[in-house]
């Protein structure tokens, strides 16, 4: 197997894994579902990003790679989801917010607004030839793209092995995430200890 670091080695990686080169014309749709799967169901610490939200009477644009809400904050205040109906009801009451389809909702909020929410990833394409994914695991997109290969040319044994290989690498990267964030944390336990 060739080693993908680009668009053109993921294509071609593809391609030996499902034995057949004329998936040529579809692989930029193949990529694509990919990514919509990739974008539904991993969350990485390299997905956090922070950007500023202008709201006008409570209510502003999510920017056009919002996947999810990581953190609002108001001051020291850390805001909580809550339901649409719930923070338009509060006009006064700061410490909520909702999304509303493609716009943060926060009652009486005017101005600029900080926030970090994960970002959908980077598509790929011959222009643009990698993202941080392919670069951090290969292997994950690698697998993401066979699953699609394999539904697109109706292999039922190559798409069981491609979606185990896909949870496996899926697996494997959130692993990772998670060491990363955590592995130095300590537990502390609340309440009077002996």
């Amino acid at each position: 197997m060739t080693q993908i670091t680009t668009y053109v080695d993921l294509r071609l990686a593809v391609s030996e894994f499902v034995g057949n080169r004329n998936i040529t014309d579809a692989f930029p749709r193949l990529v694509q579902y990919a990514e919509n799967w990739l974008n539904r169901n991993l969350r990485h610490r390299k997905m956090l990003t922070t950007a500023t939200v202008t709201m006008t009477s409570g209510s502003g644009p999510l920017p056009s790679d919002f996947i999810e809400m990581q953190t609002i904050s108001i001051g020291t205040c850390v805001l909580r989801a809550d339901s649409i109906e719930n923070v338009q009801q509060m006009a006064s009451h700061l410490g909520r917010y909702a999304i509303d389809g493609a716009n943060l909702l926060i009652a009486g909020q005017t101005g600029s607004q900080s926030i970090t929410y994960y970002a959908k990833l980077t598509e790929l394409s011959a222009v643009t030839d990698t993202n941080w994914l392919l670069s951090e695991s290969p292997e994950l997109y690698h697998a993401a793209v066979n699953v699609e290969a394999a539904r697109f040319l109706r292999e039922p044994e190559l798409l069981d092995y491609a979606e185990r290989d896909r949870a496996r690498a899926i697996g494997e990267l959130h692993e990772d995430n998670y060491r990363a964030q955590w592995s130095n944390a300590t537990v502390r336990v609340a309440g009077v200890r002996p």
